[in-house]
């Protein structure tokens, strides 16, 4: 009987330690993705920038009264 209550504790505590192995496993992974995705996030968010910066200028250019769209087309 003694083996036996030896036996189940030995694997309860082969299974707990996979099950803690698996886990840290699973948490650097995510730790890992989560980097990326915060790098991958701070590079769109100054793209984002970057354009809107470019679509006030653009917005400025248009609706500039001195510009015109026909004069531009001639002047290339």
């Amino acid at each position: 009987m003694y083996i036996a209550l030896m036996l189940v504790v030995a694997a309860l505590v082969i299974v707990a330690t996979v099950m803690v192995v698996d886990v840290r496993n699973k948490q650097k992974a995510l730790n890992a993705r989560a980097g990326r995705e915060n790098e991958q996030l701070t590079t769109m968010s100054k793209e984002l920038s970057q354009l809107k910066e470019r679509v006030q200028i653009l917005e400025k250019v248009v609706t500039d009264k001195g510009f015109s769209v026909e004069q531009e087309i001639n002047n290339l």
